[in-house]
């Protein structure tokens, strides 16, 4: 059996979305919200974290960690054989250019207390390298997501 049109046969727009499947989801009413007072919240817990320590060479920069949207914090500290300074930075040319920031490292012998800890709260990549000495680098960097 043939189907005969008219001139106009051009369906209307409920015709054509009679038989749209709607993917199997529930439409639920919406109802924005405006928060007008202090709302108490909480700091969740990093899902994973790396703990690891790595030889960082005199003049040679290394990357530390790459750039990680889901990285809550990054602690870094160093221990060398003589109280000195490693060079940080969140670009490689500014840490070899020695533009960077630079960190204090202390001696590893366990006499001269705790090697200062610098906390980071970015998601942007670190570049290191030691200045004028071998230092042991360790680091413990905390994720939001696996």
């Amino acid at each position: 059996m043939t189907q005969q049109y008219g001139e106009d046969s051009t369906p209307d727009l409920s015709e054509l979305q009679q038989h749209e499947d709607d993917g199997g989801f529930i439409r639920v009413p919406v109802k924005v919200l405006e928060v007008c007072e202090p709302v108490e919240v909480y700091q969740l817990p990093a899902r994973r974290a790396v703990m690891r320590s790595i030889n960082v060479t005199d003049s040679i920069v290394q990357q530390v960690v790459g750039y990680d949207l889901r990285r809550k914090s990054l602690k870094i500290w160093g221990d060398a054989a003589a109280n000195g300074l490693i060079t940080l930075g969140v670009r490689k040319d500014e840490v070899e250019q020695d533009t960077a920031t630079r960190w204090p490292v202390q001696i590893s012998d366990g006499t001269n207390g705790n090697a200062p800890v610098l906390e980071m709260t970015h998601c942007e990549a670190v570049w290191v390298k030691s200045i004028g000495q071998n230092v042991t680098l360790s680091y413990i960097a905390e994720y939001w997501a696996d």
